[in-house]
């Protein structure tokens, strides 16, 4: 039931700038370099670890090296006792524009589906365990936050946006669908505002993710080398909540007072919610990310797996790959849209979206292992979240 926004997301529903963000989601050269040696860097100091992602000409696009090299050191650095916290940021104009489009696109057309099916169960898996993960995390987001870019940012304790930041889902301009655990985190945004980033694209700056609650803390991207300075200092050691409360308590020092522009979508909720409670195709889309609100983030991520693995598969649809033609590689701007309209587009193909996997290659998270209480590691985020608004209210 979710087809016609899924992949029927055309430039007519999409915002003007759409295509232009879908090109700088990905490399432009087929196929992707690959390698993890100086993609992902480490930077330490103290009780500190920093992830830099460092593919600066290409957005920080994530590769399969990229997430495999992440998941290999969050996972270490979980473990270690000497390590207190972690950073991650991106080096250049972005903290992460998305996953490599180019090579999705050339894994698709040589029938290298197992490739791409690894590359996003990796990605899921890394999303789950920063949604999870047992030690204070703070995303540096002083540049582009896209796609998989916000999976490895949102699920996070502490994100930091600064004036630099541009959060944007474009997935549906060239046919796919907002991910990364997208539709847990865009489910739970005040009113229906979530619906209309995902089914617009629409772009949000450092002031209006702290308006809606995507970002925790705004701070001047001058100031980010005495953030980080002043966070390397802290010596306290708790694994409970007290130093979660010691690192806001820094970064509170460090932050800014933003207000969203007077322009914002952050401040038409009456416009977007009445648009979005109609009874119009949007309805598919506000179907899909409320049921988001109902799950959990671990059912969130297998249902968009299951998802994820039937756009690749091009068995009911291929726009996926004539939009990253046209909107990526070949920059027409012209896609071919199959079927051309959307009364062309049948229940039962909707339907196909959300089947489960039947090969055995379902989505497999370590729920059991990582939350003995489901859904405890998100109170704990919400409850940090709820203090930082009374606190911005304070100003």
């Amino acid at each position: 039931m979710a087809l016609r926004v899924l992949c029927r997301w055309t430039g007519a529903i999409a915002p003007a700038g759409c295509p232009r963000i879908c090109a700088r989601m990905s490399t432009a050269t087929l196929p992707a370099a690959d390698s993890h040696d100086d993609s992902v860097f480490v930077q330490q100091a103290n009780w500190t670890k920093t992830a830099v992602l460092n593919r600066p000409k290409n957005y920080n696009a994530l590769t399969t090296s990229m997430v495999s090299r992440l998941m290999e050191l969050y996972e270490r650095w979980e473990k270690q006792r000497n390590v207190h916290f972690v950073i991650i940021k991106g080096r250049g104009r972005a903290f992460c524009a998305g996953i490599d489009l180019a090579q999705v696109y050339y894994w698709g057309k040589e029938g290298l589906h197992q490739e791409a099916h690894d590359f996003f169960k990796k990605e899921y898996l890394f999303d789950y365990l920063l949604a999870t993960y047992r030690k204070p995390h703070i995303a540096i987001m002083n540049g582009m936050v896209m796609d998989g870019g916000s999976g490895i940012s949102i699920p996070g304790k502490f994100r930091v946006a600064t004036e630099n930041c541009i959060f944007a889902m474009p997935e549906a301009c060239i046919g796919f669908h907002p991910d990364a655990g997208a539709s847990f985190f865009l489910s739970r945004l005040p009113g229906f505002l979530g619906e209309y980033l995902a089914l617009t694209g629409e772009r949000l700056d450092g002031g209006d993710m702290i308006g809606c609650g995507l970002a925790t803390h705004f701070i001047n991207s001058h100031k980010l080398g005495l953030l980080e300075e002043q966070l390397n200092l802290l010596r306290i050691y708790d694994p409970d909540s007290r130093y979660s409360e010691a690192i806001k308590n820094q970064i509170d020092v460090c932050a800014d007072f933003v207000e969203a522009d007077e322009k914002s979508p952050v401040h038409k909720w009456k416009a977007i919610d009445k648009c979005f409670s109609k009874e119009t195709v949007e309805e598919i889309l506000v179907a899909l990310i409320r049921l988001g609100r109902q799950e959990v983030l671990s059912e969130c991520l297998v249902r968009e797996y299951r998802t994820t693995r039937r756009i690749l598969s091009a068995k009911v649809s291929s726009d996926f790959y004539e939009g990253c033609r046209a909107f990526v590689l070949e920059n027409d701007n012209q896609p071919k849209w199959h079927p051309p309209v959307l009364e062309q587009v049948t229940s039962d193909m909707v339907d196909q979206y959300f089947l489960e996997v039947n090969d055995g290659e379902e989505l497999e998270l370590p729920v059991a292992e990582r939350e003995p209480l489901p859904g405890k590691h998100v109170k704990e985020i919400e409850v940090i979240e709820n203090q930082i608004r009374r606190d911005q209210r304070g100003h």
